[in-house]
């Protein structure tokens, strides 16, 4: 059995998602073996959570334009784990693409990669200088 346990974004408070009855796919591949210097991070495809009470108020009912004071931002991080029969494959991102009276298009990426991410274009400097200015 697939859970998701997301983290509301502004505060510690968790929930455990309502999940679809389709599978969920996950891509696991590491390396690129057309390219062997690239590293790339386990990621889920998109995929739908259906609108349930759990997931509304999770997404503060993001749906619904009649609610002016919705607390969930897309565009803000929102951590969460993703277990399957109790065993965590997937630790990181929750990432929502679309809504619609169907479900919250989502899907979820790795931690890893998000490292990467904040140190792709940076100079020796900017990686080994403290943010007071000191080495």
């Amino acid at each position: 059995m697939i859970n998701i346990i997301a983290f509301e974004q502004t505060g510690s408070t968790q929930y455990e998602l309502d999940v679809p009855e389709t599978p969920i796919e996950l891509n696991f591949q590491y390396i690129d073996l057309n390219d062997p210097f690239s590293r790339r991070s386990p990621y889920s495809f998109r995929f739908t959570l259906p609108t349930s009470r759990e997931n509304n108020k999770f997404f503060s009912f993001y749906y619904d334009a009649n609610i002016s004071n919705s607390s969930f931002n897309p565009q803000k991080k929102t951590q969460c784990s993703l277990y399957s029969d109790g065993v965590l494959l997937m630790q990181g991102t929750l990432q929502m693409y679309s809504v619609d009276l169907n479900g919250y298009e989502v899907s979820i990426l790795e931690l890893v990669s998000q490292v990467f991410e904040k140190l792709k274009g940076m100079t020796w400097t900017e990686l080994f200088t403290n943010s007071n200015g000191t080495p």
